[in-house]
């Protein structure tokens, strides 16, 4: 399955989306936002072959997409709310959340 959605068009997909939104409703500004779904889409299937039962709690927390949700969260705060000025401060959470997931490891 994994290497079939591997295959599948995606960012083909996505890229004919924004095109038919843009001329169509003429909302090119935050409709370029769907090509975040991209690596979204690509983290999703590479992490489908993985067996969440024997995972540790390490390798659970790296499983997490953190740099694409922070970064997601920088732009709506950004682009709705007009907070560039303090919002950037959380992607500064990235480098301290993949530094913290190690401290979590067994011995």
């Amino acid at each position: 399955m994994k290497k079939k959605l591997l295959k599948f068009p995606f960012p083909l997909i996505v890229a004919v989306a924004y095109v038919f939104i843009g001329v169509l409703g003429h909302i090119w500004h935050p409709t370029w936002l769907i090509f975040l779904l991209i690596p979204a889409y690509y983290e999703f299937v590479a992490k489908l072959d993985m067996d969440r039962t024997e995972m540790s709690t390490v390798q659970v927390l790296k499983s997490i997409p953190f740099a694409s949700i922070t970064i997601l969260a920088y732009l709506i705060l950004g682009f709705f709310f007009h907070l560039w000025h303090p919002g950037w401060l959380i992607i500064l959470l990235i480098p301290v959340y993949y530094s913290v997931i190690p401290l979590f490891k067994k011995d």
